[in-house]
């Protein structure tokens, strides 16, 4: 939690863990790893449609069939060169009079060529965009932009390929179509799960089998260094909530996507957001889910991401616990993983600013839903956490995965996640206790909070 760490009450063996004041450890929204789902605005989409022409807009070249055949079989012979690792065959279907485009397409090819892939393609629509300028194009060599998506599978981390909506932009030189251009593709609002680290700087990499971190190549030796961590998380996590291991996530550390917003009042942003991510069709839909990603903030150096076990922890819960994305209410999951990354320690151990102090103070006595949630995250972390050290100090991990059941069940069976009908129901099914006495016992854990 931002302006959040160890008080002296706490173990003398413990390390302080100081965050960014600006960055606050996250968990992927409601639904970031639920069924696919036509919207591109979901939350772990892993890429959405690039908005086309505007209205009345139009290519200047229009490209037929023949044009858009010509151009699948150059991108056919180039995700050919990346699967057998060919540079030269790869950098052969780039426009060589663009040294900015070629030295960028060199850096792609490098970082896919330290993946181990298991599937990677490309695939077009006839549907035509405005292209990007293209460098030195004459009147004779016409340029076009198809939809066009990447399908790329990380082998092992990854269950299937995920999609993504690129924005190349092609050229026809001497008779041969070529990438003329690349750039990023524009992000829309709520498409925090893209995934694609391999666009953009040099990247290092850890494989370690199902675990897969990528960091940028100037940081020598934070990619092992996080993959080790991610391991020793999974593994207390693991055992502290009594769940099965799971290891299998693409951790992505480096400067090459967005940040993700953590609210909806100001410039927060997340510390880290582990979420689900999709393959998607030729028109940028999400067709079926491929796995999860942990992404974390470019901003964190790598002293401060070393030196903050915890932040990972609480990306790893949302890991252990992913079959209940999406079926949980938000103080829920989010209170069990703030749980766990200040595990040994609780919310009595933890010193926060008085001025944070009289925030919590003054918020209303409720466990925070998602449609209030991210007005004030860092209270409302402390608040989670709070409820669900509460309800682990009465019934432990065995209550608690009763609990996950029991809201996986309700919400299968037609309700909310934020259902008070429900809430009520489990708590008492499970803890003989009311939601009015979990809020009762979290602010006294709250009242307890270092100053």
């Amino acid at each position: 939690m931002p302006t959040t760490a160890p008080s002296a009450r706490g173990l003398a063996c413990v390390v302080a863990l100081v965050l960014v004041p600006t960055l606050v450890g996250c968990g992927g929204e409601p639904g970031g790893d639920d069924a696919p789902g036509p919207s591109p605005a979901a939350t772990a989409a892993t890429a959405s449609p690039e908005p086309g022409a505007s209205p009345g807009a139009r290519p200047a070249y229009a490209a037929d069939e023949a044009d858009r055949a010509a151009v699948d079989a150059m991108l056919a012979q180039r995700a050919q060169a990346v699967r057998v690792r060919d540079e030269a065959a790869f950098l052969a279907t780039v426009d060589d009079r663009d040294p900015r485009l070629v030295a960028q397409q060199r850096t792609l090819f490098a970082n896919l060529a330290r993946l181990r892939l298991a599937r990677y393609d490309y695939e077009t629509t006839g549907d035509q965009l405005l292209p990007d300028p293209v460098r030195r194009a004459g009147p004779r060599e016409p340029v076009v932009r198809f939809q066009t998506v990447e399908h790329t599978q990380v082998a092992d981390a990854l269950t299937g390929a995920v999609g993504n909506v690129v924005r190349m932009t092609y050229v026809r030189r001497d008779g041969r179509w070529l990438v003329g251009q690349e750039k990023a593709a524009e992000q829309v609002a709520g498409g925090e799960g893209h995934l694609r680290p391999w666009f953009g700087g040099p990247v290092d990499v850890a494989d370690r089998g199902t675990l897969v971190v990528l960091t940028d190549a100037a940081d020598a030796g934070l990619a092992d260094a996080l993959a080790d961590i991610v391991e020793e998380s999974v593994t207390a996590d693991a055992a502290l909530l009594q769940v099965a291991p799971d290891r299998q996530v693409l951790v992505d550390a480096t400067g090459n996507g967005p940040t993700v917003r953590l609210n909806t009042v100001d410039e927060e942003e997340a510390a880290a957001i582990y979420t689900g991510v999709f393959d998607v069709d030729a028109q940028g839909r999400r067709t079926t889910l491929s796995g999860g990603t942990i992404r974390i903030n470019p901003d964190l150096t790598a002293a401060e991401l070393t030196g903050d076990p915890g932040l990972l922890r609480h990306e790893v819960v949302h890991l252990l616990l992913r079959r209940y994305t999406g079926v949980l209410p938000m103080w829920l999951s989010e209170g069990v993983a703030e749980y766990a990354r200040w595990y040994p320690l609780t919310t009595r151990d933890l010193r926060v600013t008085p001025e944070l102090w009289q925030r919590v103070q003054a918020a209303p006595h409720r466990l925070p839903g998602a449609g209030v949630f991210q007005l004030d995250p860092a209270v409302n972390y402390l608040v989670s956490q709070a409820a669900a050290q509460h309800l682990l100090a009465r019934g432990g991990p065995v209550a608690l995965r009763s609990l996950l059941e029991g809201y996986r069940s309700g919400v299968d069976a037609g309700a909310g996640v934020d259902d008070g009908d429900l809430t009520d129901r489990l708590l008492a099914d499970v803890y003989d206790t009311t939601e009015a006495e979990v809020v009762d016992g979290a602010w006294d854990a709250l009242g307890e909070l270092d100053r």
